[in-house]
């Protein structure tokens, strides 16, 4: 149902990466609609390093001027949901510190995965 809500967006949005993988720790992908009202982020923590600094995201392509509903995605493994408004340029130029989100509850015990994931849905307040 998720997929099917969202195919336009995922399928023709512009997609822009939110740092790199390869050469760090932190990660992921937006998606955000030509007319930057709705976005889908996935953000990665490839290893949960304790007593360090928590890791702040930085996304890009959303509207400085725009006032946006920010959500996780619900996970079947994870209980907490985050959920604020915030405008674009905090979202693009400070980034957000999701907390103890990734150390708490984790898909790595669950299911034994390397990496550590969370999507995070966008949408433009009226």
């Amino acid at each position: 149902d998720f997929y099917k809500k969202h195919k336009k967006l995922l399928q023709l949005g512009n997609y822009y990466r939110l740092g790199d993988l390869t050469n760090e720790n932190t990660g992921g992908w937006i998606i955000v609609d030509d007319n930057k009202e709705e976005a889908i982020a996935t953000i990665v923590i490839k290893k949960l390093i304790f007593n360090n600094v928590r890791p702040k995201f930085m996304f890009k392509g959303l509207d400085p001027m725009t006032k946006y509903h920010v959500l996780m995605r619900a996970q079947d493994n994870i209980k907490k949901i985050v959920e604020f408004e915030a405008y674009g340029d905090i979202l693009m130029k400070y980034g957000i510190d999701f907390g103890d989100l990734f150390f708490t509850e984790t898909d790595r015990s669950t299911y034994g995965n390397t990496f550590a994931s969370r999507m995070i849905l966008f949408k433009k307040l009226n």
